[in-house]
């Protein structure tokens, strides 16, 4: 009878706290105790929140800090580098004023010693002049050279027609000048024609000035002697040198 009843109270007991915690659950669903988790998950939410932003700042303000201090050490930077310019254009300064002063040194050194120079030239100038008054008091005869002009190698040539002297003239001659050549040449310059028969050593004169042989008789022509001898040979072998006297003829003419 123990056993049982323990039993039962044990059932009953176990009965009775389901009930509880049934009834319990029932009445915080009924009067809204389970909203309270949401606000509570809410609340946890925006503590979370704060605490990210709160960070969010943290870091922000250590980027600021870090950024600040590198601006600060850029600054420095920057006016170091103003001082070192400063002292460089300083130094610059100092050089190019030292430099300036060698400059006027060096100005006033080239002066003074273009100025003595001057002095020495002048000094020259006046024994220059002083002993080209001498020299022009005393003249010098200066002897010009003798300069030989080429002497013109020429014969004399005298055309004679019938009574008449047509043409004359000298004639310059080389080597190998000729009797007729030299015809021919006096006859080129007076604007004359001449008609010959033959070429060369053989050439023979039948007309000057248009006039020809036989014009005046069966034995009229032309004919030439040298220094006042007939040759023996045609005009054209006979070679004539300088100095000769060449006269052409006319054979009926007065001689």
């Amino acid at each position: 009878m123990k056993k049982f009843t323990t039993k039962k109270l044990a059932i009953a007991f176990v009965a009775i706290a389901f009930l509880f915690i049934f009834g319990f659950t029932a009445y915080r669903g009924v009067t809204g105790q389970f909203q309270s988790q949401p606000t509570i998950s809410n609340e946890v939410k925006s503590a979370t929140k704060k605490k990210d932003t709160s960070k969010k700042e943290e870091t922000k303000q250590i980027e600021s800090q870090e950024e600040s201090k590198k601006t600060d050490t850029k600054s420095s930077a920057s006016s170091s580098k103003q001082e070192t310019k400063k002292q460089e254009t300083k130094k610059t300064e100092t050089k190019s004023s030292s430099c300036k002063q060698e400059t006027k040194k060096q100005d006033t050194k080239k002066t003074e010693t273009k100025s003595s120079s001057t002095k020495q030239e002048t000094k020259k100038t006046e024994t220059n002049t002083s002993s080209s008054k001498h020299e022009i008091s005393a003249p010098q005869h200066v002897e010009t050279p003798k300069q030989d002009t080429p002497v013109k190698q020429t014969v004399s040539i005298k055309v004679i027609g019938i009574n008449t002297a047509m043409m004359q003239g000298n004639i310059e001659v080389n080597s190998s000048s000729t009797a007729y050549s030299v015809l021919r040449e006096l006859a080129k310059q007076n604007g004359k024609s001449i008609s010959t028969k033959g070429f060369g050593s053989t050439v023979y004169v039948s007309g000057i000035d248009g006039l020809k042989e036989f014009d005046h008789g069966p034995s009229s022509g032309w004919m030439y002697k040298v220094n006042g001898t007939p040759p023996n040979i045609g005009a054209g072998a006979y070679k004539v040198k300088a100095g000769d006297t060449v006269i052409w003829y006319y054979v009926n003419a007065e001689q």
